[in-house]
């Protein structure tokens, strides 16, 4: 019996000891989206360069450690959330690095294939940016605010924010970054003249995820608005161009 306690004693030791690193490791990818990301979500990328061993450090914890790979280390479903949310922005910042020429994902060679061909090692799987996003994101967690915490570096994307999400107030932030992004008029804007409301193409190419989860599309954005007005829930909906 005295050997089985020294056991488990040894084994929380040892969990608590590696929770401690991925705190320590997350908050070097917090460094440095506070540094090199405004409010506004703007990325400086030529300040990152200079300052690549935050992005570096961060990059080495993901490739070894993920919620595939060591599910005792993240023991809830925030915690696991917070993980993929936190490792796709940052393979989609390494990403842009590896094309310094590139202003945005746009300018990329679409032969790159960035979102389905090029591959990263996450927890010591090959994965896709897709396959973070579809396979594991969409499918595990059926949570359309994913769609405003993720950035593909473009400006007609959410923006980045510039912090990490957490895994103890994720779901305070996940509501944060739908609202932001749903009372910005670069990405909504309600015409109540024509009754119509002229919305991100992410709401195109999503629709199934956002009315599984509210009946319509203008249900889910009537939650987020800050100005709610109920004429909205029976406006047609038109999608903004992509810029």
């Amino acid at each position: 019996m005295v050997k089985i306690n020294a056991l488990i004693i040894l084994l929380a030791s040892a969990i608590a000891g590696s929770l401690e690193t991925i705190e320590e490791q997350s908050n070097s990818f917090d460094r440095l989206l506070k540094e090199f990301v405004d409010v506004d979500g703007m990325v400086d990328y030529h300040g990152i360069r200079g300052g690549i061993e935050d992005l570096n450090l961060y990059l080495n914890f993901i490739e070894k450690v993920s919620p595939i790979s060591n599910p005792e280390l993240f023991p809830n479903r925030a915690d696991k959330m917070s993980y993929w949310i936190n490792a796709y922005n940052a393979l989609v910042l390494k990403t842009m690095l590896d094309f310094p020429m590139a202003l945005g994902i746009r300018d990329i060679p679409l032969i790159e294939g960035v979102f389905w061909r090029k591959r990263f090692v996450v927890g010591g799987e090959r994965m896709s940016l897709n396959g973070i996003e579809h396979e594991v994101l969409r499918k595990e967690y059926n949570d359309p605010r994913i769609h405003f915490a993720i950035n593909c570096a473009s400006i007609s994307c959410p923006p980045l924010h510039n912090n990490i999400f957490k895994s103890n107030n994720l779901d305070r932030m996940l509501d944060d970054r739908a609202r932001v992004f749903l009372n910005d008029p670069r990405y909504i804007r309600i015409d109540h003249k024509n009754s119509t409301i002229y919305i991100s193409k992410i709401f195109r190419w999503f629709k199934k995820d956002f009315i599984d989860q509210s009946g319509t599309i203008q249900s889910y954005i009537f939650q987020f608005l800050e100005n709610q007005d109920e004429r909205v829930l029976g406006y047609k909906i038109k999608y903004l161009r992509n810029r």
